[in-house]
């Protein structure tokens, strides 16, 4: 396998948002240490703004979520840690995007198409539901299964998730998910 440009990647990702105003910007591996300081480094930023407590929240928890996903699942990595790309930028409407992505193999992208059809055109309330029954259907199990994460997600930003597959070479894909979190 050839080496894949990371620094690439996090010029595409920069360019899709450069039309908004980035508060955080960080590619790279990604360790459960480092993950803890860029998630109490945007605590810290947000925490410094007059944003509402609960728009803080919800960018927050997001990003967590995001985060989380690139170091548990990333197929590709350097100096044995995961690599990702993780985000924030608030949009010329003033709404935050929490921008997160990671290479995956192409064979595990039909699953992730199942986890993002079951979010697709569901209502907040039902997003909810969904979650609680996830929840009591994981019951004794130590370790909830993939797709939690996608739905904390889509509850914190009222659904307003894309996804996008980025073809990296033949058999590698960069997943990318963006979240909207609208500031009303």
């Amino acid at each position: 396998m050839r080496a894949i440009n990371t620094k690439q990647l996090s010029l595409s990702l920069f360019e899709r948002m450069r039309a908004n105003n980035i508060i955080m910007n960080y590619y790279g591996a990604l360790s459960f240490g480092m993950a803890q300081h860029l998630i109490d480094d945007i605590y810290d930023s947000l925490n410094n703004t007059s944003l509402d407590s609960v728009i803080i929240k919800k960018i927050y928890s997001t990003f967590i979520e995001g985060v989380e996903n690139i170091v548990k699942h990333s197929f590709y990595t350097e100096n044995d840690r995961n690599f990702g790309v993780v985000n924030v930028a608030q949009n010329e409407k003033g709404d935050y995007i929490v921008g997160v992505g990671n290479m995956i193999l192409v064979s595990q992208k039909n699953d992730l198409l199942i986890e993002i059809d079951r979010l697709k055109d569901k209502s907040v309330d039902e997003l909810k539901l969904d979650y609680r029954n996830f929840l009591k259907e994981a019951g004794e199990m130590e370790e909830i299964t993939s797709g939690l994460g996608f739905l904390k997600m889509a509850i914190e930003c009222d659904n307003n998730i894309d996804f996008d597959f980025i073809s990296i070479e033949e058999g590698i894909d960069f997943f990318l998910v963006e979240i909207t979190i609208k500031v009303d």
